[in-house]
């Protein structure tokens, strides 16, 4: 869906003002986000091959046989901290704007095939992220005036990223949201 990135200065003017989030509940259940791998390292079953998953660009792979079932050896950047994780299992693919967080940003209104695509979309490479597992953790569903890639060096790609998502699925965002991505934007050279 997100096909190209955004200006720095079209993405943050686009971005939209917020209204009050919606209360009702959050549907994770039918969003169904994407996970390649499970704990183990193992592929499963009906998720994207190797060429579409969140992680490729960002880290290397090599599997045990052809089928590409189970990681035998991997090394990936988790962009938020910085470090490198070379453990499936500590991995989770994060929604850069976090599902609740888009829910209550006017994704409540979505029917639940919108819902779906959005929490698999993986036409944008930022969109979805292979990251620590601490890291996600830690973001939880807070927007970008609540939290912040502990990798300053991100700042500016994160961003970007959080104004082009929410541009292009045309989510809502606060003042203090859109502040906070102006300051980020500030440190992109």
């Amino acid at each position: 869906m997100i096909r190209s990135r955004l200006s720095r200065a079209g993405a943050l003017a686009s971005v939209r003002p917020a209204r009050p989030p919606h209360d009702g509940p959050h549907d994770e259940v039918r969003a169904r986000p994407l996970s390649p791998l499970d704990r183990r390292g193992r592929r499963l079953p009906g998720r994207p091959s190797r060429g579409s998953r969140p992680d490729a660009g960002h880290g290397s792979v090599r599997f045990k046989d052809a089928r590409e079932c189970e990681v035998e050896l991997a090394r990936w950047r988790d962009p938020y901290t910085g470090t490198f994780v070379t453990i499936p299992g500590a991995l989770d693919v994060d929604h850069l704007v976090p599902l609740k967080h888009a829910h209550e940003a006017g994704a409540w209104r979505w029917p639940a095939e919108r819902r779906r695509a959005y929490a698999n979309d993986l036409s944008y490479r930022w969109h979805l992220v292979a990251v620590s597992a601490s890291a996600n953790r830690a973001k939880g569903d807070k927007g970008s005036d609540r939290w912040r890639p502990e990798n300053r060096e991100f700042w500016c790609q994160y961003a970007q990223a959080w104004a082009a998502v929410k541009f292009v699925y045309g989510l809502r965002s606060t003042a203090k949201e859109r502040a906070a991505v102006r300051e980020m934007l500030e440190t992109c050279s």
